[in-house]
């Protein structure tokens, strides 16, 4: 359990995410990742900030709130003073620090960073496993952590990275774009996907991507995508 002084104090050193994407962190065997990986590299905002929770049975509870890269998981301090993980299942939408997150299939926390209810571009970022490294001698078989979870060995990313290391483990931030429709149904944003969103418009949303050489891992290039198509749906 975690004082919410202490992290508070804490977070106030760290800076925007997505802008120090890319950087990598080494856990040896015997270290325990949380441990290892500062504060300030692991939470979205730089503080815990109060926000509104909007539950599935239609209620709203005010709390401090904050999501945590490395867990993937969305945390808010309890009168108690402690960090509990929000069940993703009995929550429909998160307001805190000016954005809004929602959750999907996987205890995926997406947050929306444009674009309106017809269409808004949505941002998974984590504190995840570098699948194409070399993770170093001790990886035999081919057998890492990350299939180990997907195999059920290791329930949740907090029982993996909350216990010591068996394996040398390299991290890195990671972030992946997703279109939400009017529905809020989600798809990896790709091309072809913006084009089955918008049918009616494909050929000019081809041309706008081509003239515009569009790609769709570079965050301002899909929110001018986005920007486009609001226009061209009005």
């Amino acid at each position: 359990m975690r004082n919410s002084l202490f992290l508070v104090f804490m977070l106030l050193l760290s800076v925007s995410l997505r802008a120090q994407e890319g950087r990598k962190f080494k856990v040896r065997p015997g270290e325990v990742t949380k441990s290892v990986i500062p504060l300030s590299e692991v939470f979205r905002f730089a503080s815990f900030e109060y926000g509104d929770v909007d539950l599935v049975s239609g209620s709203t509870i005010e709390a401090l709130l904050n999501y945590n890269l490395l867990l993937r998981e969305m945390l808010y301090i309890n009168y108690a003073g402690d960090t509990v993980s929000i069940s993703a299942t009995a929550t429909k939408k998160i307001t805190v620090g000016g954005s809004e997150f929602y959750s999907f299939p996987g205890n995926m926390w997406v947050e929306v960073i444009a674009g309106d209810k017809k269409l808004q571009l949505g941002v998974h970022q984590v504190v995840g496993l570098a699948k194409t490294e070399v993770f170093g001698e001790q990886y035999r078989d081919g057998i890492t952590p990350f299939r180990n979870i997907e195999r059920g060995i290791y329930p949740t990313y907090r029982e993996l990275y909350n216990q010591k290391a068996r394996y040398c483990m390299l991290l890195t931030k990671q972030t992946a774009y997703y279109f939400i429709d009017k529905n809020k149904r989600i798809s990896r944003a790709k091309r072809s996907v913006i084009v089955k969103l918008f049918p009616q418009y494909s050929n000019e949303i081809k041309s706008f991507i081509k003239e515009k050489s569009i790609k769709t891992n570079q965050e301002e290039d899909l929110r001018q995508l986005v920007a486009f198509c609001h226009q061209i749906g009005d």
